[in-house]
């Protein structure tokens, strides 16, 4: 006989009786499973649905005259570090939400949060970030109104520093003093040193802001979505723990029938063998 012909008839003469087993533990494989979804489907109404929400949005680039070569707006540890101090203040507000992780790619940031229901977690998201782009955005405003006051300021100066200038140079020096003409010359310098200063100064500033500074805009590339819900993976979650703990059952059971069938085996053996020994003894 064959491999094949034998195979077939050992699935054929086992095949019923593997068929009856399944049927008796048909409890582990069926019913658990199906209770453990049920109990899924139950907790939805019993505890929160937890939802996950992530978004991506683009940093922004800043360049200067001296700098041509865009610099992003922030760096990748004051980002993370930010959002971070940013969710822990919404704390009161969303006492239930968290901010899982933060991913940067390049100048792509992807934040990742995790909060109960997908309206509010989508909100919380949008809360974090926003803080984080209208900073980024508003930099350049700032700095154009730091340079305002700057130029102000040196303005003032220089108009001070030329009156003390032409009163300087229209100082009647008495004839036979050269120590307050000395000093007379020295203010004078430095004045002069001081205005020459400013308007390098004032010149930077002009071209400084007549440059293309900057360059890019934060902006989200990907709007806050829902990515994970517990609603429909957590019947499937209870299902596959009701499964693997009838599998688990199973496989004990047929362990433990094994071995008992072994020391059964080996039981009957030892006993048959004491009986042959017997009637031989009888015979002799």
């Amino acid at each position: 006989m064959g491999l094949i012909d034998k195979a077939e008839e050992t699935v054929t003469k086992h095949t019923p009786q593997v068929i009856v087993a399944l049927g008796r533990v048909k409890f582990f494989l069926l019913v658990i499973p199906i209770i453990c979804v049920v109990l899924g489907i139950l907790s939805q109404y019993l505890f929160p649905e937890r939802n996950v929400a992530s978004c991506s949005f683009k940093i922004g680039s800043f360049a200067t005259p001296t700098s041509p070569i865009p610099v992003p707006l922030a760096s990748e540890t004051q980002l993370k570090a930010r959002l971070r101090a940013t969710s822990v203040e919404l704390r009161e507000e969303y006492p239930t939400f968290l901010l899982i992780g933060t991913i940067i790619d390049g100048d792509v940031v992807t934040p990742t949060v995790s909060g109960v229901g997908p309206e509010k977690s989508i909100a919380f998201l949008e809360k974090v970030i926003g803080p984080e782009i209208n900073l980024h955005n508003s930099r350049l405003e700032k700095l154009q109104a730091v340079q305002a006051d700057r130029r102000q300021s040196l303005e003032r100066q220089r108009a001070e520093l030329q009156k003390l200038e032409d009163s300087l140079s229209s100082s009647d020096v008495p004839p036979g003093s050269p120590l307050e003409l000395l000093a007379v010359q020295i203010g004078l310098d430095n004045t002069r040193e001081r205005i020459a200063k400013i308007k390098l100064e004032l010149s930077t500033l002009a071209l400084f802001n007549a440059s293309d500074l900057y360059i890019d805009k934060t902006l989200i590339v990907q709007e806050p979505r829902t990515v994970y819900s517990s609603k429909w993976t957590r019947p499937l979650i209870f299902g596959a723990i009701g499964l693997a703990i009838g599998l688990v059952i199973i496989i004990v059971i047929a362990a433990t029938s094994i071995i008992r069938s072994i020391f059964r085996r080996h039981s009957s053996k030892k006993g048959s063998d004491e009986a042959v020994e017997g009637m031989i003894d009888l015979t002799e």
